[in-house]
């Protein structure tokens, strides 16, 4: 494993007390910064070794005398908390490394009072004894007696009892957590809850430690937690994921793993780090803010206009859609087809609003490595793929010049309106009123068998940059919906959820089959004729494993 690590200026190589440790490590470092590694041969028992080198890898691995002493000093301490591998070990009891214990030690530090003082020093001298106060009488009785039977063996030697001053931080290390339940007269150890009431337990201390250390500053100290969603209530999720924040902004470094989107604000989701299985092995992805360091044709804007960002972070395949239409429509009709919600196929809803927006969210999406397909709208093709900053397609696509004639001629023909780049726009009659869509007329396009091969040679261009391009115009067409109307959307939705034949919903339903199975990998079957009229039955026409 090899991690770089950076910040190492004057101030924290002074840190180190030792000149030797000191002077090992300065050679090394490089604009603040450098490289270490843990390595361990495969099928060995003894630990990892330790070796670094120069971020600009200009000399060799190499493990200093005291190097290992030296990180140490410099690194801040963790506190790591594991996903209830043994919740007990990290509040039950106090110890020096976990929770409970830092924050028992920060107790210590904030309630120490002068009468407190006072009243541990007059115990500390009854068991000690000092000039003015005698030690306890029964410590020296015991001494006497067990010397006096000594001296039957060996008449020379006495015994005397030595004991340590103690303070209120060994008094506190020496605690362990009871759960007092409300109603309920006996107390419990903490491992005798359930796992929920450990974690929550877990949680409130890790709040608590947030809460004190904004009074009393902390050396600089990272928490590790492994999942701190788990057997925790959305609800609470979020106040242990606010409790993590104040602690990063107090001298904590926070780091996590979670499968929860409500441990990931919107702020945050530039920064975190999507962690991949990908032929058997495991990748860290890069992040957002990393992917979109040199992107300077603002497509990076588009992220924080997404309402379900996180989403993401949290699934295997992103389809990017256009707007609400798909957003309300595509869930039920993946769930009526294939039999399964997207979400157990891993794959989420990025709705992008537009098909400009799309095109930008493809662009993060290629720069961050993820699995995605999105779909679009015919005007897609024409209006933004072929674009300088996107060139999904060429700019002089052999279907513009005859698609551009079609159209004319439709205009022609006072069927619809063109805009200045020779393709559909919205357009008024001449009384003002409402007229031709833009949409409507890439679907009188769409019509024209003229226009057949030269859609096909877009669609099937597009579906090699992972674009799915309706032929017919738009998803409206293919649902035999009229308007762009809420109503609209959400009774189809119920038709689809209540139809046993979801055929007889759809114009061209064989090509909503083609989409999922695109989407989706999963194998279409072909669908089956009744009475001559194409019908087909979810249930008959499940989608089975690829092949």
């Amino acid at each position: 494993m090899i991690a770089k690590i950076s910040g190492f200026g004057t101030e924290e190589l002074s840190l180190i007390e030792n000149d030797g440790q000191r002077n090992s490590i300065i050679p090394i470092i490089q604009d603040g910064k450098l490289l270490v590694r843990f390595y361990q041969m495969p099928n060995t028992k003894p630990k990892s070794k330790l070796s670094i080198r120069p971020v600009d890898e200009s000399q060799d691995w190499n493990n200093p005398n005291g190097i290992d002493n030296a990180l140490k000093t410099l690194l801040p301490s963790p506190i790591v908390i594991y996903s209830m591998q043994d919740a007990n070990e990290d509040v039950g009891k106090s110890k020096a490394s976990n929770t409970l214990g830092k924050l028992l030690k920060i107790l210590a530090e904030k309630i120490i009072e002068e009468s407190l003082l006072n009243k541990i020093q007059e115990l500390n001298d009854l068991v000690l004894g000092t000039e003015n106060t005698p030690r306890l009488q029964g410590l020296n009785e015991f001494e006497e007696s067990v010397s006096r039977k000594l001296t039957d063996f060996f008449p020379d030697l006495k015994l005397e009892l030595t004991l340590e001053a103690t303070t209120l931080a060994d008094m506190l290390a020496k605690s362990n957590l009871k759960v007092h339940e409300f109603g309920q007269q006996f107390k419990r150890n903490f491992n005798e809850v359930g796992h929920g009431a450990q974690r929550s337990i877990q949680m409130a201390l890790i709040r608590q430690l947030a809460e004190y250390s904004k009074v009393i500053p902390q050396k600089s100290q990272i928490i590790l937690i492994d999942e701190p969603e788990l057997y925790l209530h959305p609800q609470a999720i979020e106040i242990v994921r606010d409790a993590l924040d104040a602690l990063s902004k107090v001298g904590y470094q926070i780091i996590f793993s979670t499968h929860s989107p409500f441990m990931i604000q919107k702020e945050h989701i530039l920064n975190t780090n999507i962690i991949r299985k990908i032929n058997h092995k495991t990748y860290a992805l890069p992040r957002i803010c990393e992917s979109i360091a040199n992107d300077t044709s603002g497509s990076s804007n588009i992220l924080f206009e997404i309402n379900n960002l996180s989403q993401i972070l949290f699934t295997d395949r992103i389809l990017i859609i256009e707007g609400t239409t798909e957003e309300i429509v595509l869930p039920a009709l993946f769930e009526k087809i294939c039999n399964k919600r997207l979400e157990f196929m891993k794959i989420s809803l990025i709705k992008a609003n537009g098909s400009g927006s799309v095109a930008k969210i493809i662009k993060i999406a290629k720069l961050m490595s993820l699995d995605y397909v999105a779909v679009v709208d015919l005007d897609f093709a024409f209006k933004v793929a072929h674009q300088q900053t996107y060139s999904f397609i060429p700019q002089n696509h052999s279907s513009f010049s005859p698609c551009k004639h079609l159209l004319q001629n439709l205009k022609n023909d006072a069927k619809l309106y063109l805009g200045d780049d020779g393709y559909p726009r919205h357009g008024k009659t001449n009384n003002g009123e409402q007229g031709i869509s833009a949409a409507h007329g890439f679907e009188l396009l769409a019509e024209l068998s003229d226009a057949e091969n030269h859609l096909l040679q877009l669609h099937n261009d597009l579906k090699q940059e992972n674009i799915w391009l309706w032929k017919s115009g738009a998803i409206e067409s293919y649902l035999c919906l009229v308007h762009k109307a809420s109503n609209e959307w959400h009774s189809f939705k119920q038709k689809v959820v209540e139809s046993t034949r979801i055929g007889d919903l759809l114009h061209q339903p064989n090509e909503v089959l083609n989409f999922i199975s695109w989407v989706t990998g999963i194998k279409k079957y072909d669908p089956i004729t009744y009475e001559n009229k194409m019908k087909f039955d979810s249930k008959v026409l499940v989608i089975g494993p690829f092949e």
